[in-house]
């Protein structure tokens, strides 16, 4: 995939995405490619029509996923994009020791449409009365470098149970064991999602310190 980027989304881009000297694009490409060889099969085998990215930023998680459908030749999913507007101040946020961490759905948008991306609504988290439109959203729920990295994921918890059918599919990319070595991957199966099937928990991804879960319907 070629991203396309402004200067402004530049901005945005590389204050989400720190610590490597190489370009944006290649950095986001190289992580969108390994996060996609985690649950890539998955998610075309499930041909979902609805997708919730939580925590999505500036698209990038969505915008790699509309394209691998286009080239599998697969419909695109709707996509609800779900982070909280709150450019342009920086405000401190879970799990990142040196980082702030913001958002702008404005600049959101100016990415998903340079990218291609328009079957998409928003939901600003920061709004009680938006974000109780997610319950039974999604056919799938998607966080890669969100729940678990900026807030603590066992806050989430109660929230992705409301959210989720018991179809739904959870597809979340959590620290890794050396980043939480308190989290052995029995206790993410028995403490955090005991009221789920876990399909399946896969070691690190090439390109960061993530480990994919993949979390199916809810027992």
């Amino acid at each position: 995939m070629r991203w396309i980027f402004t200067a402004r989304m530049l901005k945005f881009a590389n204050m989400q995405v720190t610590g490597a000297s190489i370009p944006i694009e290649e950095r986001y490409e190289k992580l969108s490619a390994a996060e996609w060889d985690g649950y890539g099969d998955k998610i075309l085998e499930l041909k979902p029509k609805k997708i919730v990215d939580i925590a999505c930023g500036l698209g990038r998680v969505s915008a790699y996923i509309a394209d691998q459908f286009k080239r599998a030749d697969i419909p695109e999913p709707r996509f609800t994009m779900c982070d909280s507007d709150n450019s342009p101040a920086a405000r401190p946020e879970y799990g990142f020791k040196t980082s702030q961490f913001y958002n702008s759905f404005v600049v959101m948008f100016e990415f998903l449409r340079k990218n291609g991306i328009s079957n998409y609504e928003y939901v600003d988290v920061e709004r009680p009365q938006d974000y109780e439109l997610l319950d039974g959203r999604g056919d799938v729920i998607i966080s890669m470098l969100g729940l678990g990295f900026h807030v603590p994921l066992a806050d989430c918890i109660d929230d992705l149970y409301r959210m989720a059918r018991e179809d739904t599919t959870i597809i979340l990319g959590i620290p890794s064991i050396e980043d939480m070595p308190d989290w052995e991957e029995e206790q993410i199966r028995e403490d955090l999602f005991s009221a789920w099937e876990v399909v399946d928990i896969k070691p690190e991804i090439r390109t960061h310190q993530t480990r994919i879960a993949i979390i199916g319907g809810k027992i």
